[in-house]
């Protein structure tokens, strides 16, 4: 009996330890390898502080009641058919995963810094042309990001007076049956991924596109820009279908080819090589050349003041 009585008084006390652990967020339900709460949006309303919601997803349990109750595992939050009417700031910390699903966002968001996050099937609407922060409608700073069934586009019928892009810095990010658009004339796309960059059946459009990644790779994607295309790409990886009036790949200008292959690659840097080698030749001939008329002409000048003196 006592046996039973312990049992129960865990399993009780564990619940509310889970509980506690989520912020007393939302309704859980627990796997073996994961904790899932679902956030109740309610939850979210006691956030808000004007201007903007700032939301931080933590745990407050310490590392010996974590382990006692086995709850060291991965916490999933999701958040469902949440309007956001402000501006979004959160922050969230190692071993979480918060995935926005179904939801509107009506201004900027901004990630001082999350683990992992995804983006599933949003609306976005910026009415705005100025943000408290900067420019762009999402920016920060993760480890994982990732874009699911994505238009990542602002619906506001004035979209062209406001700013809408993107500039974040991850260590990996994930675009997968999306569409990202930034404005036409007040928005630009600037993705930093120090490992891997990987764009599947996604389109991204904008006026600059700025990709700086170590490892990229396109799966039946496009990179559409009204100004120019500049990517960064420690592997040299190849890469199709970018279309923009300007192309740069590690410096080299790939312009006229709408496609990078290592073939391409090693063509198109042997000729800018070329053509900066003959642009350094060229610079010292007239470099040289200025000496040498600077010289005679400060030779025919003393000659021509010394004949003056002497007469």
């Amino acid at each position: 009996m006592n046996k039973k009585i312990k049992k129960v008084l865990y399993k009780g006390v564990r619940k509310l330890a889970i509980q506690e652990f989520t912020d007393y967020l939302g309704k859980i339900e627990e796997y073996d390898d994961k904790i899932v709460c679902h956030v109740n949006n309610i939850k979210l309303r006691r956030y808000k502080e004007s201007p903007y919601y700032d939301i931080c997803f933590r745990h407050y349990l310490d590392k010996e009641t974590l382990k006692k109750h086995k709850l060291d595992k991965p916490v999933y939050y999701i958040i469902e058919n949440m309007n956001f009417d402000r501006m979004l700031k959160f922050t969230s910390l190692p071993n979480t995963h918060v995935i926005f699903k179904n939801c509107k966002f009506n201004d900027a968001i901004n990630i001082m810094y999350a683990d992992n996050v995804t983006f599933e099937n949003n609306k976005y609407y910026n009415k705005y042309s100025l943000y408290l922060f900067n420019k762009c409608f999402l920016e920060g700073r993760f480890c994982n990001l990732e874009f699911i069934n994505e238009n990542f586009i602002n619906s506001e019928e004035e979209q062209l007076k406001n700013y809408f892009g993107i500039n974040v810095t991850v260590d990996n990010l994930k675009i997968k049956n999306s569409q990202i658009c930034a404005n036409e004339k007040n928005g630009d796309i600037s993705l930093k991924v120090r490992e891997n960059l990987i764009i599947e059946d996604s389109k991204i459009c904008a006026p600059i596109i700025d990709i700086d990644s170590k490892n990229i790779e396109v799966d039946d994607g496009e990179l559409n820009a009204t100004i120019g295309v500049n990517i960064n790409n420690e592997n040299n990886n190849e890469i199709e279908n970018i279309n923009a009036p300007l192309i740069t790949y590690n410096g080299v200008d790939f312009s006229k080819k709408g496609e990078i292959t290592k073939e391409n690659y090693k063509l198109e840097s042997a000729r800018q090589q070329l053509i900066n080698k003959l642009r350094e030749i060229r610079n010292h001939c007239n470099n040289t050349n200025n000496s040498i008329l600077n010289k005679v002409s400060n030779t025919l000048n003393e000659k021509s003041v010394s004949k003056v003196l002497k007469g």
